[in-house]
Order: structure tokens, then sequence, then C-alpha cells
């Protein structure tokens, strides 16, 4: 009989694999027109899980992908997928800002709360930009959006967004 994951064991793995794989600098592939990042495995209890984030990126400031985490049996010849999250995303501003907006996200990234392991906090302020993330729900079921705005800009009497970013998943059972 295999072992139930429990919330709160998802949730540690998926803040320790969001802050591994693409914010931590995790290896690229591009196989197919697909970016794929390093898969990170690691021990959850005493179950095995591993992370995979796939995206499309086509150049135009348009991307889309999918999180999965699945459970593994010790041989590794069966996977489980127990969670998913898609997204889809843009980047609104000059491409010269393109390296700091994804600067920006690595690090919202890196601050994900374990009470809601989807993307970044609530709000996080780097260098000129401010990061928000607007969610509901929780690990079993949830929605939400993200956005970057550069502080101190405003176009026709708005803030400058340079990302957004919609997102929703969930167990997968």
């Amino acid at each position: 009989m295999k072992k139930p994951l429990g919330f709160r064991e998802l949730a540690d793995f998926l803040v320790k694999a969001k802050k591994e794989s693409w914010a931590g600098g995790a290896k690229e592939t591009l196989q197919w027109g697909i970016k794929n990042i390093e898969p990170f495995i690691s021990q959850a209890g005493s179950l095995t899980l591993c992370y995979v984030d796939n995206y499309a990126d086509s150049g135009r400031n348009v991307f889309q992908g999918l999180e999965v985490v699945s459970r593994i049996d010790g041989s590794l010849h069966i996977w489980e997928p127990v969670w998913a999250m898609s997204y889809r995303g843009q980047y609104l501003g000059i491409e010269k800002e393109k390296e700091a907006v994804n600067d920006v996200l690595k690090q919202a990234l890196k601050a994900v709360p374990v009470d809601a392991p989807f993307r970044g906090p609530h709000v996080h302020k780097f260098d000129k930009y401010s990061y928000t993330n607007s969610y509901g729900g929780d690990i079993k079921e949830f929605h939400g959006v993200e956005e970057i705005v550069l502080r101190g800009k405003q176009v026709r009497g708005e803030v400058k967004r340079v990302h957004e970013l919609k997102y929703f998943g969930g167990l997968t059972k």
C-alpha cells in the first residue's frame, strides 16, 4: 500500500523545487521548441517526488508552461502525477528591461510562501520594480494572477506594467 502524500509534504517540496529550478538557475534544454528545465527530484518524507517545469517561449514576449509534480516508485519506472499548474504570461516592457524583469521573477519565486506554493508572495519589491500575486484557493485547487510594475513610472495616469501572468492548478486526483 502506498503511503499517502500529505499536503504539507507537497507544499514543502514545491517551495524547495521552485527555489532550486528556474529561479535557482537550473539548466535548461530546448526540445521541439519547448524549454525544459532540469527536473528536480527529492525525498519528501519517505516518498520520492519529481518536479518538472516546461514552457514554450516563441521569443515574441508570450510564454506558456506547465509544472507537474509526480510521485516516483523506487524503480523510477512508474510516475504518478499528483499536482500540476498551468501558466501563461507575457512580457510588456521594452526589450532592455527583460533581464531585470526575469531577475524580479526569480527573486519572487525564491520567496514562494509554503501556505500558497504556486508562484511568489503577495507583494515583493526588488530594485525599481514591484511584484504582486493575487490568488484564491489552496494547494488542492487554485488560480491567480501575478504582475510586475515599474515603480514611479506612469503611462496615461496608470502604473507601467512590464509583466503579467495567469495561472491555475491543483491536485490531479
